[in-house]
């Protein structure tokens, strides 16, 4: 297991994101964004194709253009916190059904879903 990662979530192995100089292994499934972390930069996952789910907290604020562009594999995600979401940030994520957002997204939502690729 690379340095960051966890046991528990799905049984498998997560990955812990903690930002900064970090790289994120090629063949991460699972991932649970530190509490540290209040944006998620662009690209920070870019092109991960099995990763499958993301674990996520109330903090986290923004989603930087093509953060999850290419993550093919992931299923959905909860952006409870997230008031911003650029665009192309889940871009090609064929598998994403369930997106979870906080109350304020309604009007913004639909705009990104057929917009932004979301």
């Amino acid at each position: 297991m690379a340095d960051g990662g966890v046991g528990g979530v799905g049984g498998d192995d997560a990955f812990i994101y903690t930002g900064g100089e970090q790289v994120v292994p090629n063949d991460v499934t699972h991932v649970i964004i530190d509490r540290s972390i209040n944006i998620i930069p662009a690209r920070a996952f870019y092109g991960r194709k099995q990763l499958v789910s993301v674990e996520t907290h109330d903090d986290l604020e923004r989603i930087e253009r093509h953060a999850f562009d290419g993550c093919h594999s992931l299923k959905g995600i909860k952006l409870i916190g997230v008031k911003v979401i650029e665009r192309m940030a889940f871009h090609i994520c064929t598998d994403l059904l369930d997106v979870e957002f906080g109350e304020s997204w309604t009007q913004f939502k639909k705009v990104h879903l057929m917009v932004a690729y979301l």
